[in-house]
């Protein structure tokens, strides 16, 4: 009878948001992204401070947020890899876009310092 009232007493409480806990959305947020858009199927390496770097697939997220922040149920781990997704699609489709002819000078437009 005390046992089981001890139990109850100690059981870890689920947290009552689906947020993921604010210093994991602010790591996701400072994530090292570097996509790879070459062959048939892109990809990205996703580095989060603590963590070695890993190719971003739902599995692999999921997996690399819980070991970052194990006290999350089902729901934020769900957010916090929808979060990181959003984050890995736009670093994608910037890696994708191609560089405009304005975008850089050019080392033929090279002239020596007028002094």
């Amino acid at each position: 009878m005390a046992g089981a009232w001890f139990e109850r007493l100690v059981k870890r409480s689920e947290p009552l948001t689906t947020e993921p806990p604010a210093d994991l959305a602010a790591r996701i947020d400072e994530a090292t992204l570097m996509p790879s858009p070459h062959g048939d199927k892109p990809r990205c390496i996703v580095m989060l401070q603590g963590l070695r770097g890993f190719y971003f697939d739902p599995d692999s997220a999921g997996k690399a947020l819980r070991r970052l922040a194990p006290e999350m149920n089902d729901e934020q781990t769900a957010r916090a890899v929808a979060h990181l997704a959003a984050r890995v699609a736009t670093a994608q489709r910037n890696a994708e876009r191609p560089l405009v002819e304005g975008d850089r000078p050019r080392w033929r437009d090279w002239r020596p310092l007028e002094l």
